[in-house]
């Protein structure tokens, strides 16, 4: 398989850490090289990352949006959130929808495709809970605590990739 020199710089070197719920624990030296690397991501990048039909660029795209603030990017997040299959991509959308967009992400949190996979929907309905709306299952403390490291994870990475 050819990678695209996209899929060489930012997915292949991040995305096992970042997928799913593994962005809770990612070491020290990956979590250096992935602000290094994501601080080079300009828009086109993003989009092209969040917009394509593979889940490892999608998980990628979601994180490193968090360098970006724009409508167009929200709303490429939000669009990937409605598409999200499960459970190696919803983590890191519904996390930073969460970010990007605050209550504006509900009806995605509410409707994505990623529903009809159980460990998804924990996560979608601990996003809801966070924004303080009522989830469509009931959410273990566990499961929130979860989206709470995920939300600190999109927080300190929003802030770092920032700095320049």
């Amino acid at each position: 398989m050819t990678l695209t020199p996209r899929e060489s710089t930012f997915v292949a070197p991040f995305y096992l850490h970042v997928m799913g719920l593994n962005a809770i624990r990612v070491e020290q030296d990956t979590w250096g090289e992935l602000v290094r690397v994501g601080r080079t991501a300009d828009v086109d990048d993003v989009s092209w990352l969040l917009q394509t039909s593979h889940w490892r660029p999608v998980v990628i795209g979601a994180w490193l949006s968090l360098r970006l603030n724009s409508h167009d990017i929200s709303k490429l997040v939000l669009e990937s959130l409605l598409a999200s299959m499960g459970s190696l991509t919803a983590p890191a959308l519904a996390t930073v929808a969460v970010v990007h967009a605050g209550h504006g992400a509900v009806p995605a949190l509410r409707d994505s495709n990623a529903r009809g996979d159980g460990a998804s929907r924990v996560v979608l309905d601990s996003a809801l809970m966070h924004l303080g709306e009522q989830p469509d299952a009931p959410v273990a403390s566990a499961d929130r605590a979860r989206f709470g490291l995920l939300l600190a994870f999109a927080q300190r990475l929003r802030r770092e990739l920032s700095e320049d």
